[in-house]
């Protein structure tokens, strides 16, 4: 649990209820290819939907594994999406010409950022090749 959350339940008393209720969001990512080279241009379509009835303000961000097991944290975006709605981005990623070789995923992930709480992800491979 997020220390936000921890501290609330902290603060109920023993004859409360407290109900928590996650934003009903999917999020996919799909890339346009599986494979490419140093140089090329990956783009992905990022597509969000809110399948709630209400308006919720999200955060989205990624991450890439890279194929020597490290992991980096790329942008953090903040969002309003309306209720019973959806949007979609194509983004794009130039792959530098100094790239390893490999398999790279990319995840993607929807929450609250400031906690790390994790509503939802969504993930690809991409290979790297020579």
């Amino acid at each position: 649990w997020p220390s936000c959350v921890i501290q609330e339940l902290m603060n109920v008393a023993a004859d409360q209820t407290i109900v928590l209720i996650e934003p009903s969001v999917d999020l996919l990512l799909v890339p346009s290819v599986s494979s490419l080279y140093p140089g090329d241009t990956l783009q992905y379509t990022v597509t969000l939907t809110n399948k709630s009835r209400q308006e919720i303000t999200i955060d989205c961000w990624k991450n890439i594994l890279f194929p020597d097991a490290t992991e980096k944290h790329y942008s953090n975006k903040t969002l309003k999406l309306r209720p019973k709605s959806s949007i979609s981005e194509i983004v794009s990623y130039k792959i530098p010409l100094n790239t390893p070789i490999g398999l790279y995923t990319f995840k993607g992930f929807v929450g609250n950022y400031t906690t790390s709480w994790k509503w939802t992800s969504s993930t690809f491979n991409i290979s790297v090749l020579q």
